[in-house]
């Protein structure tokens, strides 16, 4: 059979190829672009992080791109959401330089919950980490691997539950002048459910009367774990009160930590009840002092939390 004269077979692999190409092209950019629909949903927005204060308004990962220091101003990173949040410091320091008078909170996170905190310095600090409670308590907040170096009211204060604090280092908490006699706290909590698990605290000492405390469950701790902590001082003075305090709560677990130069290795008020397992206060005034009958001294009973 005759070929049209409009029809030459180059022509027409040529075309075959072209439009194979063309289709897979399409399917590429198909594949890509719903790839990249759904990083956009898997991961949240990143956000860097080069001044203070910052307002935090919309979840996402929050993340410091270099040293910042915070001035005259209250809050430093201030978190305005519950919906999911992470500041990543990525081994940077945030910085307070107003006085020790003046109120200042490297990270500002009143009732804010579903928020990490991770992975570098704050620093010359009324509160390193403010979670006082402005209303409700928060919950599910983590403090993970921060160095809080020479703050003056509290390292890190979390009014709420289920928190996690762990391996941090709490370096000086001490000279804080908002109060004439100011309680210098490591790491405080209030409210139930809270972990607090290997960190270390150094040196907190309290101004004028004030106390000074390592690690505090100050009130309605139902439920907290505190473990493999270890609490010290350079000295024993008027202001080493507590290595360990447990105040107005039920069913605290204390277990593996150590505590020395302190005044009160560990001390529990009326009335609380906890246990103690496999703790170790030593070269303090007192190790234990514990004024409730409702502490097992010899073991803890097994939790999934521990």
């Amino acid at each position: 059979m005759a070929l049209s004269p409009q029809f030459n077979p180059i022509n027409g692999v040529l075309y075959c190829l072209v439009m194979a190409s063309l289709a897979v092209g399409l399917m590429c950019y198909t594949a890509s672009h719903s790839s990249s629909r759904r990083q956009a949903y898997d991961f949240p927005p990143a956000y860097g992080v080069n001044y203070l204060p910052y307002f935090a308004k919309k979840a996402g990962y929050y993340y410091l791109e270099r040293d910042v220091a915070l001035g005259k101003y209250k809050g430093g990173f201030v978190l305005q959401t519950d919906a999911g949040t992470v500041l990543d410091l990525r081994g940077h320091a945030i910085t307070c330089t107003s006085p020790n008078t003046a109120e200042s909170s490297g990270v500002l996170a009143h009732s804010r919950s579903n928020f990490i905190l991770k992975n570098g310095t704050i620093a010359r600090c009324q509160f390193g980490l403010n979670g006082v409670a402005v209303g409700p308590g928060s919950r599910n907040v983590t403090v993970r691997n921060i160095l809080f170096r020479d703050n003056y009211f509290r390292a890190v204060m979390i009014e709420g539950q289920d928190a996690l604090i762990e391996r941090n280092v709490i370096n000086t908490v001490m000279g804080g002048r908002i109060f004439e006699n100011s309680f210098a706290i490591g790491i405080e909590t209030k409210g139930p459910n809270n972990i607090i698990r290997s960190n270390t605290v150094y040196d907190v000492r309290g101004t004028g009367t004030g106390e000074g405390v390592g690690i505090s469950v100050s009130e309605n701790g139902a439920g907290t774990v505190i473990k493999d902590n270890t609490v010290t001082s350079s000295g024993i003075d008027d202001y080493t009160d507590y290595a360990y305090w447990v105040g107005e709560s039920t069913g605290v677990r204390l277990i593996d930590n150590k505590g020395s130069n302190y005044i009160q290795g560990f001390a529990a008020s009326t009335p609380t009840a906890g246990c103690l397992q496999g703790n170790s206060f030593t070269n303090n005034t007192t190790n234990v002092l514990i004024n409730s009958l409702q502490w097992d001294k010899k073991k803890c009973p097994k939790t999934d939390r521990q």
